[in-house]
């Protein structure tokens, strides 16, 4: 097990040129830089490189740490080397949607580049034939395997220069091999499946010295770690069940998980593979022993014992979500307050607006109102019945009872191609894909309403994945105490759980990263515009950065030297450097900053993020619900 490194920058300084040869001496010294509060607590911002015109959704140095490759909402790629400022290229992809990962395939001298986006296509680039600088195209493969939803992210081999994986929405791990082809067009093709999960997998790691062992996050708690020499299916429990799923070597998950589902938004192998960082959306930061650890047991009765005890404590759910436009992000970056500090009479220059002033909250009314209508409940009811009762593919995407806030929009867009079932069935509701989406998000609200329990399902999370269904105030009560806040979670079942990293936000993207800064620290971004660095073995905040005016999503440090490259919703990506004389820690600021952080995230905890065009269609469907003369569609 890792152990924190007591040797300092200044020791090597003196003493290593007469200890150790020249490439020992150079590899001590770029960790222990990176090992050094000294170093970190100096960091500021030593350059801005505007690479794109749209948030900037993934960063990813180069093997050597010369070039950093980026992906934007803009649909472009760009490579930039960060120590000229010069932009190198930049290409225009086929994506269709925001391009959430891309990576540079090992041994290709930066020239080749595999990238995935909201619109579930994986694609190969290959640089030779682009243009330097301006908006060349490079040869491309597709692979359109995920025909519906989400493609997360892609992950590179290094012993594998020719093979890259993928995950995404439908719960596969897809391995590609470009020696056999550098593009698929078949619908749900099943030749690159590596491993099937039984829930969307939204974040995946590979263990750095064996690359054997894949770890899977998804969006319902669950960290489920596989090895990629000895898979097989589990075993079907019917004779018409779906494809049955990969069994994982071992299964961890979140410690708050019993009351409601929390999606995972990074994972983060340490250097001895022992380790794992797990980034939970709406909750906090957690290390995970998985090397020797057996993961999840059986479930006990201290399990059902404290999850009884959380639903007790926990508010009863709210019978309609509150919704927020997409476009909104009045409640991230540094000048967002808590409503209790605004209703205090704070004076903030930008602070967000009001709830109850906002029009979303109106149109929130309107809607519970008609949900409150018997006819629309029935309606509403029937025709997600109906749903569910249509046969589904062999191997067809986890079945999600609400569209993914996030990729609502790409949904919306797309429903004039979408007509599955449209010659099948007489339905009075629209059978658009989006409009779809709409009546079982609307359905299942009613049954909410009806069974009053949080809902823990991992579709429910789905959904919920951009509102702040936070954990408890109890996060902020360790705030600056340096306490393992994973002593909570008593009992063997979670002994599993190294350190629980407290303070930052978490709720408003589904891309958002946690990392290794050396062997010491633990970085994260947040909602609050900041990125946050914890001791990685006391999980004490020992600094804290402005890094975006809305929200820190990747943070991505140098393979060597203590540089730090981040972006969020900022056009630019930002450079971090130790070049400051003095430390510019603030305790009493960054208590404050989390106290707030806490706040805000229990405050917007039944708040879901959906685009214009997801409201327009829901009250639209509920509106020609509510003038059939015939509700039951018969």
């Amino acid at each position: 097990m890792p152990v924190m490194r007591r040797r300092r920058l200044f020791h090597d300084v003196v003493h290593g040129p007469r200890l150790y040869d020249t490439d020992q001496y150079r590899q001590r010294m770029q960790l222990n830089a990176k090992d050094s509060l000294y170093m970190l607590r100096r960091m500021t911002k030593s350059k801005v490189f505007e690479a794109h015109q749209g948030c900037v959704n993934t960063v990813s140095w180069s093997e050597d740490g010369q070039l950093l490759l980026s992906g934007s909402d803009d649909l472009h790629l760009a490579i930039t080397n960060p120590f000229t400022s010069e932009q190198l290229c930049r290409v225009n992809t086929p994506h269709r949607a925001n391009i959430f990962s891309a990576r540079f395939l090992p041994q290709s001298q930066c020239r080749e580049i595999v990238s995935c986006s909201g619109d579930g296509m994986v694609v190969y680039t290959n640089l030779q034939d682009a243009s330097g600088g301006g908006g060349g195209v490079g040869s491309s493969g597709i692979f359109r395997c995920l025909t519906r939803g989400t493609a997360y992210s892609v992950m590179t081999i290094p012993s594998e220069p020719r093979t890259f994986l993928s995950c995404g929405e439908d719960g596969a791990v897809r391995l590609y091999d470009l020696r056999r082809g550098t593009h698929c067009a078949q619908a749900h093709c099943t030749d690159h499946t590596l491993i099937r999960n039984p829930s969307a997998v939204t974040a995946m790691a590979l263990g750095p010295i064996r690359h054997h062992y894949i770890a899977t996050g998804s969006c319902g708690n669950s960290v489920r770690i596989y090895d990629r020499r000895s898979l097989r299916l589990a075993e079907a429990r019917e004779p018409g069940e779906r494809c049955p799923h990969t069994v994982p070597l071992k299964t961890f998950t979140n410690p708050n998980s019993p009351p409601r589902s929390y999606r995972i938004t990074s994972l983060k192998y340490d250097a001895y593979e022992e380790q794992l960082l797990v980034n939970y959306s709406s909750d906090d930061v957690y290390l995970f022993e998985v090397a020797h650890s057996s993961g999840v047991g059986k479930v006990t009765a201290l399990r059902a014992a404290n999850a009884a005890a959380k639903l007790a404590t926990e508010p009863a759910a709210s019978p309609v979500r509150r919704l927020r436009l997409r476009s909104d992000w009045s409640d991230t970056g540094p000048e967002a307050r808590p409503a209790s500090e605004l209703a205090a009479g704070m004076e903030v220059g930008q602070a967000r607006p009001r709830l109850h002033d906002n029009i979303m909250h109106r149109m929130t009314g309107v809607l519970a109102r008609m949900l409150a209508d018997p006819q629309i409940r029935q309606g509403l009811t029937l025709a997600r019945e109906r749903r569910q009762e249509q046969p589904t593919p062999e191997f067809a995407p986890p079945v999600s009872l609400a569209p993914p806030v996030e990729q609502a929009a790409s949904d919306a867009d797309d429903d004039d191609s979408d007509d599955d079932n449209a010659g099948n069935r007489s339905d009075a509701v629209p059978p658009t894909r989006a409009e779809a989406g709409v009546l079982d998000w609307c359905a299942e609200t009613v049954s909410t309403e009806v069974q009053q329990p949080v809902a823990s399902s991992e579709a429910v999370a789905a959904t919920s994945s951009s509102s702040g269904s936070g954990s408890d105030t109890s996060s902020a009560a360790g705030v600056g105490t340096g306490a393992p806040a994973a002593a909570s979670s008593s009992g063997s079942r979670y002994d599993y759980i190294v350190q629980q990293y407290t303070g930052h936000r978490n709720s408003r993207t589904m891309i958002k990263e946690a990392t290794f800064w050396g062997s010491n620290y633990v970085m994260a971004g947040s909602d609050c515009g900041c990125i946050f660095t914890w001791n990685r073995h006391t999980s004490e905040l020992v600094m804290l950065m402005e890094g975006d005016r809305h929200v820190v999503n990747c943070v991505q440090p140098h393979p060597t030297l203590p540089i730090l490259a981040t972006s969020g919703i900022d056009y630019d990506i930002k450079l971090w450097e130790p070049l400051l004389e003095q430390e510019t820690f603030d305790h009493v600021q960054a208590r404050k900053i989390m106290q707030r952080n806490a706040d805000m995230r229990e405050e917007t905890r039944n708040i879901i993020t959906v685009p214009a065009s997801f409201m327009v269609r829901m009250l639209a469907c509920l509106h020609s619900l509510r003038h059939q003369n015939n509700p039951a569609g018969e």
